[in-house]
């Protein structure tokens, strides 16, 4: 397998990475934002030093991978965020994949796990970039559109739109396969603007794939809310701001 980190913002987090990595049946390269040069033992890093759309950053990551090792080599390629981990029991799991299938792994989080299915039909629900596991057997020729995602006018979408483009008939594994926090920071539950943009990415994604029959999902979190009386106050002001973006739009 080949790991692709495209951002490197937090080495103490990287480091937790690195060490649950099985360097017997993985090779990792690494796209250095940061602004002080680093390097690792047994990995390719390349020190690019400029912050950049994370799209955009994959692909430099998949270039220089292909440049720099026999992709022919490797049955499997991922793209864990950095602060993401592999749990040891997930190398156990992978040694006995099939290498011309594509996986979604599950997620555990807080001693938990994330994920109980594949919603392919909605798949942001349990679909992220570090539990894409691509087979290359077929797919070589790989790419993230540089106009969605991180850093973009379209603040989402990147993840879902590879996995409809090259994983619709990949197999979930519900058992536990790697570690990722999640922060519940409260300045970005009330930070209207990343709503704002992460709907406009998804109604963007949406019409790309000729979905936008699906958009309702992205009202139901907010209607819930109110429903519950669970913070009737942002869910309500969400629920406006993209009903407003609907009819304008």
């Amino acid at each position: 397998m080949i790991l692709l980190i495209s951002q490197c913002s937090n080495l103490n987090n990287i480091d937790d990475l690195y060490s649950s990595i099985d360097w017997n049946m993985a090779d990792l390269l690494l796209v250095n934002q940061g602004e002080h040069l680093i390097d690792f033992e047994k990995a390719y890093v390349l020190n690019y030093n400029e912050v950049i759309p994370l799209s955009r950053s994959r692909n430099i990551a998949i270039k220089h991978a292909r440049r720099y090792f026999n992709m022919k080599k490797y049955s499997h390629i991922m793209f864990p965020d950095d602060d993401a981990f592999f749990l040891e029991s997930f190398w156990d799991v992978y040694a006995r994949l099939d290498s011309n299938r594509s996986y979604v792994l599950n997620v555990e989080y807080n001693q938990k796990l994330l994920f109980s299915w594949i919603n392919v039909i909605s798949p942001w629900k349990n679909v992220m970039s570090s539990n894409i596991l691509l087979s290359l057997r077929n797919n070589e020729m790989i790419f993230f559109r540089e106009d969605l995602g991180v850093g973009t006018a379209y603040g989402s979408g990147e993840d879902i739109d590879f996995f409809w483009r090259y994983m619709k008939s990949s197999l979930f594994i519900k058992t536990a396969c790697l570690v990722h926090p999640f922060g519940s920071d409260n300045d970005k539950a009330h930070d209207m603007l990343r709503h704002d943009k992460y709907f406009r990415g998804h109604y963007y994604l949406l019409s790309i794939h000729k979905k936008r029959y699906l958009i309702w999902l992205s009202f139901i979190r907010p209607l819930v809310g109110i429903i519950m009386l669970r913070d009737i106050k942002l869910n309500s002001k969400i629920l406006l701001r993209r009903l407003s973006f609907l009819v304008s739009g």
